[in-house]
């Protein structure tokens, strides 16, 4: 949480720090130094003097465009630190939501998990009832058989006792 903090005022001091024409889109500032580059190569080009040489007052124009050319550069290379930043700044925050959102999947596996082994106990616990009930059923229709063929043969005997009696 702390370096997320620390990452936006970072952020947000580089850029309060770096002055609004820098804060241009960076195509738009290589056209502007093609220009000014086109600009140096017609001042080199040019030769206004009487003897076809410069004068001091080209020789200036040539320094200042220079300079330009310079403030140009830093301005270029500050909005590629400026988007180097960002989008590393970005890159920080998606491996952050990418981590959160492991982890939760994870935790979420670890409940599916438990859940499975849960359902699996009760299925086997179940299945012993079932088989529980079966063994008890069949007891119960033993003892049934049992006594059914028990009451048979009193029957018989309770017949061939009263036709003796008689």
């Amino acid at each position: 949480m702390r370096e997320g903090f620390f990452l936006l005022i970072l952020n947000s001091f580089i850029l309060l720090s770096i002055p609004l024409a820098a804060q241009k889109s960076l195509g738009d500032l290589l056209d502007e130094r093609d220009s000014l580059y086109s600009k140096q190569e017609y001042l080199a080009s040019r030769n206004s003097t009487f003897w076809g040489t410069k004068s001091k007052k080209d020789l200036r124009k040539m320094i200042e465009n220079l300079e330009d050319i310079l403030i140009k550069d830093n301005e270029i290379i500050a909005a590629i630190k400026r988007e180097n930043f960002a989008s590393r700044t970005n890159i920080i925050y998606k491996n952050r939501d990418t981590r959160s959102e492991v982890v939760k999947l994870e935790s979420e596996v670890m409940k599916y998990k438990r859940l499975h082994k849960q359902k699996i106990e009760e299925l086997r616990d179940t299945l012993e009832a079932v088989e529980a009930a079966k063994s008890q059923k069949f007891t119960y229709e033993l003892i049934i058989l049992v006594l059914f063929i028990t009451s048979i043969g009193l029957l018989y005997y309770n017949r061939r006792l009263y036709s003796r009696l008689k």
